[in-house]
């Protein structure tokens, strides 16, 4: 899988008023920005920006790309079909001046020859403070598919948090016309059974419901 372009450099207008928040919590606060945001400087990266977001939380300012490559297969370089789609999840914060990766989530598919798929939900990203420690928590649902014929979507919830990370991992309930439906089975991190972060599961289990249903 062809890796991103790591570096990024980028300011954003901030305002001095507290953002819109996408979460109800004061202490963590987001809203969604767009090319008119970005002044001063530049994105240099592989690919398409899908959405981006700043983040306000107790740590300082954050800001959070969602970006998509999409080219020929490594199997066949020198195609001219797309056969591969990377996906990646950019969380930066501002430290001393600088804007530094924090983390990062990289997934996508490989498909020689098949149909194939990779897409954010990006209007389902969510960025919460349920554990209330005034440190942003963000959650990204996608989809992903390789196959030749009428098949569930890989769906994945994945939530970080500095370090930390979760996910929710199955396949789309698929709902056919006229035909039974199969799918929508899903594996929660076995972390997220420990009573510490059932927030996090309820709250990660939520997301998954609001996407994982595919209705062909």
């Amino acid at each position: 899988m062809a890796s991103f372009d790591r570096h990024i450099a980028f300011a954003c207008a901030i305002a001095c008023a507290a953002l819109p928040a996408l979460a109800t919590d004061a202490k963590v606060a987001s809203r969604r920005i767009g090319k008119a945001d970005v002044i001063g400087e530049y994105i240099a990266f592989s690919g398409k920006v899908i959405a981006a977001w700043e983040v306000r939380d107790k740590k300082g300012l954050h800001v959070l790309f969602l970006t998509s490559l999409s080219g020929p297969s490594l199997d066949k370089p020198g195609s001219n079909r797309i056969e591969r789609t990377d996906l990646r999840v950019s969380f930066y914060s501002k430290a001393r001046g600088d804007w530094v990766e924090e983390w990062h989530i990289q997934d996508g598919v490989d498909c020689p020859m098949l149909d194939h798929e990779a897409e954010f939900f990006p209007g389902h990203v969510t960025v919460t403070d349920v554990n209330d420690d005034g440190i942003a928590e963000v959650t990204v649902p996608y989809k992903m598919f390789c196959g030749g014929g009428v098949d569930s979507d890989i769906i994945k919830v994945i939530m970080r948090q500095g370090r930390e990370k979760y996910a929710v991992r199955g396949e789309s309930l698929v709902r056919l016309r006229d035909q039974d439906s199969f799918g929508g089975s899903y594996k929660a991190d076995a972390s997220l059974a420990l009573p510490r972060n059932a927030a996090y599961k309820n709250h990660l289990l939520k997301v998954w419901k609001q996407v994982y249903i595919r209705n062909d």
